[in-house]
């Protein structure tokens, strides 16, 4: 490890103890002493260990699914690289309004780490629609089990699920439709326009990076959701 390196680890430890401080000066503020000490005593181990099991589960099944979908663009991704990009997805979503830190600071990571901005952006749009899909999906089911009880709780649920359910295709269509190159004037893929217009603001060595450089330009290889099926010089 150089001194670059070791200054930017560094900064990364400052940054986790201070976020792990103001959580403590919270805690300090909302409850005393004696009332923690006695919320600590009242946890139950095994049902701690069963949580934090499936938070690493969560997280290694989101690692897979957006190195499945970064693969099409970077074929020589490292499973360890997605990985940390989805642990700092986790993290920034959890410290800024409305979870919109994530999806940025993974794309930023990516591209740090060789990937075109584009491509980072392409990969986690279609991990952003198989999510949406799949939540949709996980709703209608429980809604559909547990419907009278959410109506003995909600007296509006009816609207609400007419509502939600009628927004939720329409957006899912319209991303599917983005990330099949849909628009006014055709053309290449919006989400890969704009990440490639962003990335012309960027250095001459972010333009062309070494797992860019790598991607096939044969279509199969860009053929999730009907990216560039023709295998054009991207």
């Amino acid at each position: 490890m150089n001194n670059t390196q070791g200054k930017h680890y560094g900064k990364s430890l400052l940054f986790i103890a201070a976020t792990f401080l103001v959580l403590c000066v919270w805690l300090l503020r909302e409850y005393s002493l004696p009332k923690l000490w006695e919320l600590i005593l009242g946890v139950r181990p095994g049902w701690i260990l069963a949580a934090v099991g499936l938070m690493v589960l969560y997280w290694l099944l989101e690692a897979g699914g957006l190195h499945l979908a970064v693969r099409r663009f970077a074929p020589d991704q490292q499973p360890g690289t997605t990985f940390c990009a989805t642990m700092i997805g986790q993290f920034f979503n959890c410290i800024t309004p409305f979870s919109s830190g994530g999806q940025p600071m993974q794309a930023f990571y990516l591209m740090k780490r060789g990937m075109a901005l584009s491509f980072a952006s392409c990969s986690l749009m279609i991990k952003f629609i198989v999510y949406q899909f799949v939540l949709t999906i996980y709703s209608a089911i429980t809604l559909f089990l547990c419907f009278k009880t959410f109506t003995s709780e909600i007296s509006a649920v009816g609207w609400l699920a007419f509502v939600g359910f009628g927004v939720q295709p329409v957006c899912l269509c319209r991303l599917h439709a983005i990330c099949n190159g849909f628009s006014p004037g055709g053309g290449r893929p919006p989400v890969y326009r704009g990440g490639n217009d962003l990335s012309r603001q960027r250095p001459p060595h972010i333009l062309r990076p070494r797992l860019y450089r790598k991607v096939p330009r044969h279509g199969p290889a860009l053929s999730l959701y009907g990216l560039f099926p023709d295998g054009r010089d991207l």
